[in-house]
Formats: C-alpha cells, structure tokens, sequence
C-alpha cells in the first residue's frame, strides 16, 4: 500500500478500535473486513482520505527540521490526494533548520526547505521568514551573528535582531584548562599493571580543572549577579544556570566538582546516578537479593545507612558459624544479635520471600516503606549533600519504571539494564533532560536542551572536537525524490571510488551539524554564556572554542584584549546585586529567634512521591543546616560561610539564606544559650555526633565538654507542653548512651528552645 494508504489506515484503525471498545477482541472476520478495506485498491485510499479529511480542518506541524525522508513521504502521499479539493485543510509548517540537530535519526534539514517549495508550487503557500528572537539579549545575538556569518559553509544563516533590546547580557570565553608540560618519549614499554596511560592522567587533571572553574564561576554567580527578570531584577539562583556539553565525558568531573563545592545540581545521566553512594547501596542489597552467597554485596548493605551495621558487627558476623558458609547462613544461624544485624535479617528474608513475586517498581516501594530509607539516609549525609542524595533516592526507584518501561519480568533482568545504563554512562543520550529544579543547576548534553532556555549557560568542554562518527549505513535520499536513491553498507572502512561523492556529501552535512549544535548551544542563553575547555593536543580540526574566540575577536575589531591568566575574554556585562552581607540587626534576642521560626516555617513542603515532609521537618532540616553553618565559623575559626554555601546547605532561596544566617547567629548569642556556642566558654564541641542506642543509629545535635561535665543538647525550633515528654525521652536516651561511654564523667542534657530563647534541663 502506498504512504497515503498506510497514513488514513491508521486513522480508520482508531476508529474501528473505538466501535469495538465495547468487545474484548476483534474477530477473524472483522480482521478480514478491516484487510480488505485498507488493500483493495486506490478506491478504498480515496475512501480513507475523505474519512481522514472530515476531522482535520487545520495542520500544525512545528519542529519540521527534524522530519526525516519517510516521514515527509507519508505526508506528502496524503496531501497529495487532496489535488485541487477546496476542502483540503490548511497546513502551517514552523521549523528552523539551524536546530536540525537529529541526523542520527536520518532528519534531513533539506527537507524543510523541499518542503516549502512544494506547498509553494501546489497549495499557493507563503513563506513567512523570522529572524527575530524573543529570547536572548543583544550581546549574545551579537556573539551569535559574529560567528555564524563568518562561516563560509553556513548559507542558511542570516543576521538575527532581539526583541530584548534592553536586557543586560554578556559573553565569557575562559582560557583552557591545561594539564602538565607534554612528556618526554618514553624510551621503554609502560608495566600496565603498574603504570597508568600518561595521557589519560593528563585529561583527568585538564577535565578536573575545567570543572573546579565552572563551580568556581556559579559560586561567584549565584547570589551576587543581578539577572533581569520582567522589568525587575533578582539575584541569579542555582536554578538559572545550565551546563551543556557536546560528550557526556565531561559531566562526571562536573558533577564531583559541584558535589564538593556544596552545589546542588540534578543530572539525567543515569551513569552519574548509579555510581552515587547511594544507588550503590542499593545495588548491593539487590544484587544479594538476586544472588545470596554473595557476601561482599551482603556486607555493603549491612555497612549502609540502609541497617547501620558497624564494623565491630560485621567482624563478629564473620566469625559465626563454621568456615565457608555464607555471611547469609551465619546471620541466619545465629542464637544473638546486635541490634542492627537482627533488624536486617528480619527485613532482608520478607524481602527474599517476595522478589520473585513482586515487580521490581513494587519491591522497590516496599523496601523503600520498610527500611526507612529517606529518613535514615538524611540522618546519614552531611547537611549539603542531604539533599542530593535523597533526589538521588527517589531518581533510583524512577528508574524501575523509565527503564524498559517498567516491563521487568524479573530483578536480575533489572540489574542487567542498571549494568548497561553504568557502562554506556558517557554514551550519547540526546533526549535527556532532568527535570527543572528552582534551586539546582541542571547539567545535559546539548541534544537534551533542545527547545529549553536558562538566564546562565556553561558550554563546557567546548575544545573536544567534532563527535561525528561515520555511520555503517549508506543512505542518499534527496529530499525531492519519493524514495532512496542508494542504500549500501559500509564494511571494514572500504568506500570505493563509486561511494566516494556520496560519502563526501555526508560528511559535509555532518559538518554542518555540528555548526547546528553550537547554534543550538549559544542560543539556549538568554543572558550570560560562559565557554570553558580543556586544552586539546590532538585536535585536528577547529571546534567550537575557536569558533566563539574568532566571533569576540571580531566584535573587537581586532582590538580585543589578551586572555589574562585566569580571566576570560568577554563581551557585554551584567550587573551585580548589592547584597547585604549578614549581620546583627538591631532587635532583641526574642525577636531574632522568633524571626528565625517565621523564616523557616514560611517555607511550603516539597511534596514526593511517598509520605512528604511535613513543615516541621522541613524546618528542622533547614534549621541545623544552618546552625551548622554559623557554628563552623565559631568552632574551628573558618571563614564566614557564603551565602551561596548557606543556601545550598539548607536547601533554601537565597533570601531566605540570609535571613536565616542574620538570625542564626543572634539565636546562638542569646544569653541563656551563649556558653555553649562560645569556644571561650568550653573545652571542646561536637556537633552531629551520631550516637547508637538500642541498636537504632541517632544523631545529637551538639555535645559540649566542659571542665565539670559533658552537655548533650538537641535543637528544637519550638517546645510545647504537648512534645516536651516525649522529647525528654529522646534526649534522655542520649544521655544514657554517653554515661555508658563516658564513665565517672557527669552526663547532663538539655534541649534548646529557640522560640523561648531557653534551655530546657532533662
């Protein structure tokens, strides 16, 4: 049948499937009746034409860059049969083939323009060019300009005008991350058992250097530059930047950089999830549920914050039972255990008892209920982490459903696809895109940006080289022609000398892809651009950080300033914020507290997918994040802590950071509280200090040593006569533990009301 056939077909088919929705299956004559009419002939195309035609009165097609040759056959098949009908509909096709960016999946940016001549000649249609921008501001168009129509391969491309006239922009190109001076020739063959490839070491370092320069730039960025929002302006969030790359190899150095510098960000590389703390964890507990004489795995799991197993547990577990059997018989065998171990076997063997029967997605929920995951892993990870891991968290059992779309006849199908997802890591994967988050930078490749827009774009790794790979298909397919003209494949590399234009003609479209991809990359940025990358010895052709170089070289008029050690050459500017840095306001203890409750009992509750946090919680964990921050300064004489650090600690806006910081610090100063946050005061302070009482991992807010005893406190934004038992329950339990510890030491416990400025002796 022919494509205009197959297009009404389908059409016809919803239909039928819509008549029969009332039977549960459709019957051999049925399938007969339904044959028939789709290939009996051009009668019955007309028929499914004029069936199709009564419902369509207008067609949109947007994104038509990315049409590929078979689509546009069926398209064209079907507005064909309409000849001159006047009830033929109207077609508007919107597309910009400088974002054709899919020729991987055979979308050929040609057609959009065949497209147009053919409704031109056969529908009368008008052609409607756009060359002016809603999004970016004026200097990044003129970056965009500057390059682009330089670029003598590069026809399709005319000058760009924004509408944005007065938006504030700039473009940073910053100098290349270099690694060490190039070795000397070796004189003898490298021991690759004991010697790593020298210039893999080398890219290691050059990418780690380029990724401390990102998180370097954000932290200057966020909180300080003044981004234009409607007619007002707001200091840059964590939220308003995004990081491209061509290669996905360079978003793990990225991501440990960010990690170690406090910044929040979220990532759809799965590689980057799967080889977090906490998605091994994971792993290892369902690898044994799969496989239990796995011991290794076993033993991961006990160690995690899943059971909170120690290492004295662990080495008592070994030695139960006879040599050679499994950790899971000695646990399972043993008369008496610790606490945590018992807890484990018990969770663990109801969990066995099901995997086989459960889908993995429903598992997952269940392990997830029952061992208090998000609870015990937020108890688990420092402040500025906290939050990350539990995105990480609910990201991980998300993938029980992404994967395969759900259909997992079995774990250990499951765990191969998280094996493959771990090993194509730094693979392409174009259409991927995390999700938006108000107060995480996002980081993708450039085919997941595609139709999206940030205040703040990095486009890192910029001097990698072209990602072209020659394809194993050979395909010509001109976009006028209703059908391939060649189709061949290419083995072992041999072209010869008749595949030649053609081979030529496919790399000259790949080339000009890769311009495409740098148009889409620049053009996400609405205000600042910043271009980082590494130095690039073996490059062999000009990337796209020479490309940017050449446009701000030009815009210069070649009077552009030298690259400076460590600062970028630059064009546009961008305001910075004048931010108060905190201090002591003028108002009484009392009211700082109270401020600092408002402040954090303002903040809505982030719903998730299982129980959500109540308000409560939440401002418990914002507020140690940030009692956290003050107390660092106090205890160990750091630095005062950023804004930015503040903020990202506590998983709070940056206006919000400050006040809480402001009032933090007048809280802590109150006199009833003074001596225990005062060095002066004390021997020593411990703050976190993870406390194991009747086998349950807990964590004391503050322990003080003074000269005649040891205080363990617990911050509590507010204590009412309702709480204040089962409060002095919990912290009596603390106190117990350190007696146990700490013998002939006089123990004593108070919990810290912050509303009342009071503390209240257990």
């Amino acid at each position: 049948i022919n494509a205009a056939a197959f297009t009404c077909g389908v059409a016809l088919l919803r239909e039928f499937a819509q008549v029969k929705s009332d039977r549960r299956a459709i019957d051999f004559t049925d399938a007969e009746w339904l044959a028939t009419r789709l290939l009996t002939g051009e009668e019955h195309a007309a028929y499914l034409h004029a069936r199709l035609d009564a419902r369509v009165r207008h067609l949109l097609l947007d994104e038509f860059q990315d049409t590929n040759p078979m689509q546009w056959a069926a398209l064209k098949g079907w507005l064909a049969a309409y000849g001159s009908d006047h009830a033929r509909p109207s077609v508007l096709l919107v597309g910009d083939p400088k974002q054709s960016i899919y020729r991987f999946r055979r979308a050929d940016a040609r057609i959009f323009e065949a497209a147009g001549h053919w409704l031109q000649d056969q529908w009368q249609a008008v052609h409607l060019p756009l060359n002016t921008t809603r999004r970016n501001a004026p200097h990044i168009v003129d970056a965009v300009n500057a390059l682009f129509s330089n670029e003598p391969t590069y026809t399709r491309f005319q000058n760009q005008t924004t509408v944005l006239k007065d938006l504030p922009g700039r473009v940073e190109l910053w100098p290349l991350a270099l690694g060490s001076e190039k070795p000397e020739p070796r004189t003898t063959l490298r021991n690759p058992l004991l010697e790593a490839r020298l210039e893999a070491a080398d890219m290691r370092l050059r990418r780690e250097r380029e990724a401390q320069l990102i998180a370097d730039r954000i932290t200057q960025l966020v909180g300080r530059t003044a981004l234009r929002e409607g007619k007002a302006e707001r200091p840059a969030h964590y939220g308003d930047i995004m990081i491209l790359s061509r290669k996905r190899g360079a978003l793990p150095a990225i991501e440990a950089a960010l990690r170690a510098a406090g910044i929040p960000f979220v990532t759809a590389r799965q590689g980057g999830l799967l080889e977090t703390i906490e998605a091994r964890d994971l792993y290892a507990l369902i690898e044994f549920l799969v496989t239990p004489a796995n011991d290794l795995a076993l033993a991961h799991a006990l160690k995690s914050p899943l059971f909170g197993a120690s290492d004295a547990d662990l080495i008592a577990l070994a030695g139960i039972g006879e040599p050679g059997i499994t950790w899971w018989a000695r646990l399972s065998n043993a008369l008496q255990l610790p606490p945590s171990l018992a807890r484990a076997h018990r969770l663990i063997a109801a969990w066995r008892e099901v995997a086989g029967l459960l889908p993995v997605h429903d598992l997952l929920d269940r392990i997830y209920h029952e061992a208090e995951v998000l609870p015990r892993y937020a108890h688990a990870m420092p402040a500025h982490l906290r939050e990350q891991a539990l995105s990480n968290l609910e990201a991980f059992i998300a993938l029980a459903l992404q994967l395969e779309a759900g259909r997992f006849p079995s774990l250990p199908r499951f765990l191969d696809d998280l094996k493959s997802a771990r090993r194509g890591e730094l693979n392409e994967s174009p259409d991927e895109a995390p999700t938006a988050s108000h107060e995480a930078v996002r980081l993708m490749t450039v085919h997941g940006s595609k139709g999206l827009e940030s205040p703040v774009v990095f486009l890192a790794d910029a001097n990698a080289g072209s990602a072209r790979g020659r394809n194993s298909t050979l395909i010509s397919w001109p976009p006028e022609a209703d059908a391939p003209e060649h189709f061949s494949l290419i083995i072992g590399g041999a072209i010869g000398a008749a595949r030649e234009p053609l081979v030529a003609e496919e790399e000259a479209a790949d080339a000009i892809e890769e311009l495409n991809v740098l148009y889409v990359a620049m053009t996400r940025a609405k205000q600042l651009l910043v271009v980082t990358g590494v130095e690039n010895r073996n490059a062999k052709e000009e990337g796209a950080y020479q490309r940017i170089a050449r446009a701000l070289h030009h815009l210069y008029e070649s009077q552009a300033p030298e690259l400076e050690p460590g600062m970028p050459l630059a064009w546009g500017s961008l305001p910075e914020m004048q931010v108060q840095a905190p201090g002591v306001a003028a108002t009484s203890a009392t009211q700082a507290a109270s401020d600092l409750l408002s402040a954090v009992f303002d903040v809505p509750p982030v719903g998730t997918r299982r129980a959500p946090p109540t308000a409560a919680m939440l401002a418990g964990t914002q507020l140690h994040a940030v009692l956290q921050a003050v107390l660092d300064e106090t205890d160990f004489g750091r630095k005062a802590p950023e804004v930015a650090e503040v903020a990202a600690r506590a998983g709070t806006s940056l206006h919000l950071a400050m006040q809480l910081l402001r009032s933090a610090r007048q809280a802590l100063a109150l006199p009833a509280l003074a001596r225990f946050f005062d060095p002066a005061q004390f021997v020593r302070a411990v703050n976190e200090l993870e406390i194991i009482a009747d086998g349950e991992v807990k964590r004391a807010d503050r322990v003080v040593e003074f000269s005649d005893a040891l205080w363990v406190l617990d911050y509590k934004a507010r204590v009412t006569d309702e709480e204040l038992p089962a409060y002095r329950m919990q912290i009596t339990g603390y106190k117990e533990a350190l007696a146990a510890i700490h013998a002939g030491r006089e123990i004593r416990a108070g919990l810290i009301d912050l509303a009342a400025g009071s503390l209240i002796e257990c």
